[in-house]
């Protein structure tokens, strides 16, 4: 009798007897009541709604996926600051270009991921993403033809990590002048294999300490499932990187 007899419900039921698919019904109705107020007679519609409630949850997931990669986001922008002001504590011309080069690598690993709706990306974009800022005659790039698929957060980072390879490369190593990179690539089982290789550029000297470029390189792939090996031979810098590769 609540509601001069009107009500709508959702549940869930099965379609079809048992072992039929999982639905979502609404059921909407008005009870007629007699003189005395028993319920005599119910007047209403049973309307299958299990494409909307998929919607609905997809939705929910969506929201939640974004609430998360907003809050990831502001962290990395906010570690990021603080490690770039670290480098350069009393050169703010120096703090904002390197501030501003890592944010746009940030940026573009996200366009990147949008145009693919946040789904898998293949290293040859994530790599043309990273690069995008540098000559391409600097680079050669070699790796099998078929698709080499990443998750979001380790595409992300990926394109964070050879951006600033490139950018090192530029400042001090093959790109610096004359030399060239190349990066090569392999598939094993399911996991990426990256190799980063300078050459032709001025004799390399091993940093005396670990700098927010060299934390970020070594980090940045760990925390999903990655590994990063850097070294400093005379005759140009290497990183050699392993990423677990997203379910095709």
């Amino acid at each position: 009798g609540e509601n001069d007899g009107h009500y709508v419900v959702e549940h869930r039921t099965t379609a079809g007897g048992e072992g039929g698919s999982a639905v979502w019904v609404r059921g909407a109705a008005r009870v007629s009541f007699d003189g005395l107020g028993r319920p005599v007679r119910v007047i209403g519609t049973s309307q299958d709604i299990t494409a909307q409630v998929a919607a609905r949850q997809r939705q929910a997931l969506l929201l939640a996926e974004l609430n998360h990669r907003v809050k990831n986001n502001l962290a990395a922008v906010q570690a990021i600051a603080s490690q770039t002001m670290r480098g350069a504590p009393d050169d703010p011309a120096a703090f904002r270009a390197a501030f501003d080069s890592r944010l746009q690598s940030l940026a573009r690993g996200h366009d990147l991921l949008t145009r693919n709706v946040w789904e898998a990306a293949d290293l040859r974009d994530v790599i043309e993403a990273a690069l995008a800022p540098f000559a391409a005659e600097g680079f050669a790039i070699d790796g099998p033809e078929a698709p080499a698929p990443l998750g979001p957060e380790m595409a992300v980072n990926l394109v964070m990590v050879l951006n600033e390879l490139a950018t090192n490369a530029a400042k001090y190593g093959a790109l610096s002048g004359a030399g060239r990179v190349s990066i090569v690539w392999r598939v094993d089982g399911e996991r990426l294999q990256l190799h980063w290789r300078e050459r032709g550029g001025p004799p390399v000297i091993p940093p005396k300490r670990t700098g927010f470029g060299t934390r970020l390189t070594l980090s940045a792939l760990q925390a999903y499932g990655g590994t990063v090996e850097l070294d400093f031979p005379p005759e140009g810098a290497e990183c050699r990187m392993s990423a677990l590769l997203a379910r095709r």
